[in-house]
């Protein structure tokens, strides 16, 4: 990955580093100025982090919205749910299946 495309993208070289939990600044840079090739695994990382980043500043004003719409589905959902048993119900419940398993 070039400078150019984390620039594009408005990422620092820590910003980048740490997405591809490298050891320092350094080790992303290396990378950058041609210093070392990254492997297999770091590349398709790189890939998706500048294309991911890429897609999330193009559309950000439509995912925030489906964020937080989903947000408020989970807790309308959540809001609605029955209530399951308490702790005491549980812990009878599975004193009674140990006294059935023995």
């Amino acid at each position: 990955m070039t400078k150019y495309q984390r620039w594009k993208n408005k990422l620092s070289l820590a910003d980048v580093a740490k997405a591809l939990h490298a050891s320092s600044r350094n080790a992303y840079a290396s990378y950058e100025q041609g210093k070392r090739e990254p492997s297999l695994g770091k590349l398709l990382s790189l890939a998706l982090i500048h294309k991911t980043i890429g897609f999330y500043l193009e559309n950000r004003a439509d995912i925030d919205a489906y964020i937080v719409q989903c947000r408020d589905e989970i807790e309308r959902h959540a809001s609605t749910a029955p209530q399951g048993p308490g702790l005491a119900a549980l812990r009878q419940r599975l004193a009674a299946r140990r006294t059935l398993a023995s």
